[in-house]
C-alpha cells in the first residue's frame, strides 16, 4: 500500500459521506480556496506532510502519521453555531473513519485523538481534526523483493 493509496481511500470515503461537499488535502488550510468558490462546506482536508515509522526489526508493517480535518463555516459570531459545527462534524469524521476501519483491510488504526476546531483560520470556520496512527503493509514486503526496483550492476 503507497501513500497515494491512502490519500485516495480517504478521499473517496470522505466523498461518500451524504453530508460532505468538497475533498481537498496540502500543507495547510487556505481560506482563500473556499473565498474562490472551490470550496463548499463541510470540508473534509488532509493534511502534508505525513510522518512515517518502520517498524524494526524489518518486517512487513509500517506507521504513518497525519491529520485529517473536517470543517463547516457556521454562522458568524455565534458561539452556538460554532459548537453545532464542531458537534456535526466530530459526527461525519467519526462516521468517515469507522467506513475506513471496517472496509479497508490493509489500514489498521494505531490511535486516533480529535481535537475541536473553533475559528480555525481567516475564514471563521470551525470543526474537528483529527490527528492519526495508522500501521499499513510495505510494499517490499519480503528483504528480496526489492531487487527488481534495480538495475543489475555489470562486473
Amino acid at each position: 500500500m503507497t501513500l497515494q493509496d491512502i490519500k485516495e481511500i480517504f478521499e473517496k470515503t470522505s466523498l461518500q459521506h451524504k453530508k460532505v461537499k468538497t475533498y481537498d488535502f496540502g500543507e495547510r488550510y487556505d481560506a482563500s480556496n473556499a473565498a474562490n468558490g472551490n470550496w463548499e462546506y463541510p470540508l473534509a482536508f488532509l493534511e502534508l506532510p505525513y510522518l512515517q515509522t518502520w517498524i524494526l526489526p524489518i518486517n512487513q508493517f509500517k506507521t504513518l502519521e497525519f491529520s485529517f480535518n473536517i470543517l463547516i463555516k457556521p454562522a458568524p459570531d455565534s458561539i452556538s453555531d460554532d459548537h453545532q459545527a464542531i458537534s456535526d462534524c466530530e459526527m461525519i469524521g467519526e462516521a468517515i473513519i469507522t467506513k475506513i476501519q471496517n472496509e479497508n483491510h490493509d489500514i489498521k488504526f494505531d490511535s486516533v485523538t480529535g481535537l475541536s476546531l473553533h475559528k480555525f483560520s481567516d475564514d471563521d470556520t470551525s470543526g474537528f481534526r483529527y490527528d492519526f496512527k495508522i500501521r499499513y503493509s510495505k510494499e517490499f514486503c519480503k528483504p528480496s523483493s526489492y531487487e527488481d526496483e534495480f538495475n543489475s550492476v555489470s562486473e
